[in-house]
């Protein structure tokens, strides 16, 4: 009975991580049913992204982004000290190819099997998609207030221009208004 149960574990594991097709191309989010689509009226191409916003996103959300992969283990071990002294979840640790495995494919639900579907998510969508794809992809469903999800709503909502246009100082407050994980 015990490898009969491993089996369906593995199994029921085996089918909520999402194919290369399901990650690259368009979705509707489970979290917060986001269209996320290069066809859909909110999804902006990195290009068209104000790079101070790159900059200040990756700077306050994940600054080694672009060094790991897809797992900021100075981070995991302060959360894992943080969570000994208090005996119950308190940080998340999360970087953003965590967060947008998160936000596109799982629930707010926090415990340690979604924690552990989230880590398997990560590897496919760091092994499928490029630094840049996942930048984009983050930013165009991460959520900017109530409400308010992905850059393009976010650069209309708060500044009434598009997201290429935002400067140093509209980014910061972009960066700043970001949930904490």
């Amino acid at each position: 009975y015990v490898s009969l149960f491993a089996l369906i574990l593995i199994a029921l594991i085996y089918f909520q991580i999402p194919s290369e097709k399901e990650i690259k191309g368009c979705i509707k989010t489970t979290m917060f049913e986001i269209d996320l689509c290069p066809t859909s009226k909110n999804y902006v191409p990195l290009k068209r992204i104000s790079s101070h916003v790159q900059k200040a996103i990756i700077l306050t959300e994940d600054s080694k982004f672009y060094q790991h992969d897809g797992f900021d283990s100075e981070g995991i071990e302060h959360c894992i000290e943080k969570m000994k002294e208090k005996k119950r979840f308190v940080c998340g640790g999360s970087t953003i190819t965590q967060q947008l495995a998160k936000n596109m494919f799982l629930s707010k639900n926090k415990n340690l099997v979604r924690k552990g579907l989230e880590a398997l998510i990560t590897v496919k969508i760091e092994k499928t998609l490029t630094k840049k794809e996942i930048l984009e992809k983050y930013l165009n469903v991460v959520q900017f207030g109530k409400n308010i999800y992905g850059i393009k709503q976010a650069s209309q909502f708060y500044f009434k221009k598009s997201p290429h246009n935002l400067d140093v100082v509209e980014s910061a407050f972009l960066a700043m208004v970001l949930p904490n994980p």
